[in-house]
């Protein structure tokens, strides 16, 4: 299932505001559907009400790890310059794609009749062993490396076309720049060298 992000987190809130007022007023429900049978127990009651208590103490921090390590974006274009942001709440599988709950990945998917170009912009091109890999990569070259250290980009460097109804799965948790202008310098430090570009193609 595929929910827009604004929707996502409205029932999220939704669903700790319903369990707060239930558990907030767990007694006077009691005392209208359950008091009255003969067989009644009081301490149902409390132990009820107390597991209701550490549900809402745990349903904040479980929604927040849930949504910040599981949940992936979802771009779908519907035209060249439209897209809409969404999120992948629950599995999902396709003709051409398996869409999974883990958000060190994206997901594009090309709902128009245009083909998209998306591209990867490569920044802080130091004369490292490292950049100089990522640069032949870029130009389609190999490169001969004896030992690289650090961040391996192998199999993220991206460069091509989505055409009209396909999909891409995208081995990074976002696209950086969807139908805009990429920025010419970027902190390295907060989100590495890589940043991926969609456009219009020709």
């Amino acid at each position: 299932m595929i929910l827009g992000k604004f929707l996502f987190i409205f029932l999220l809130v939704i669903i700790g505001f319903l369990i707060s007022i239930f558990s907030i007023y767990f007694t006077e429900i009691m005392n209208v559907f359950i008091k009255k049978t003969p067989k009644y127990d009081p301490t149902i009651e409390n132990n009820i009400s107390d597991l209701l208590f550490y549900i809402f103490l745990l349903y904040i921090p479980s929604a927040f790890i849930f949504y910040v390590y599981y949940v992936p974006n979802v771009y779908v274009i519907n035209g060249c310059d439209s897209y809409v942001a969404q999120v992948l709440v629950f599995p999902k599988e396709s003709a051409n794609l398996k869409m999974k709950l883990d958000s060190d990945y994206c997901y594009i998917l090309n709902k128009s009749s245009s083909p998209i170009h998306i591209s990867t912009l490569v920044y802080d091109m130091s004369q490292s062993d490292l950049n100089k890999k990522l640069l032949q990569e870029a130009r389609g070259e190999k490169y001969e490396h004896k030992k690289i250290t650090g961040y391996i980009y192998d199999g993220k460097y991206v460069n091509g076309i989505i055409g009209p109804n396909e999909e891409l799965k995208l081995y990074n948790e976002e696209v950086h720049y969807v139908f805009a202008e990429p920025e010419k310098r970027v902190n390295v430090k907060y989100k590495g060298k890589l940043r991926y570009k969609l456009s219009c193609s020709g």
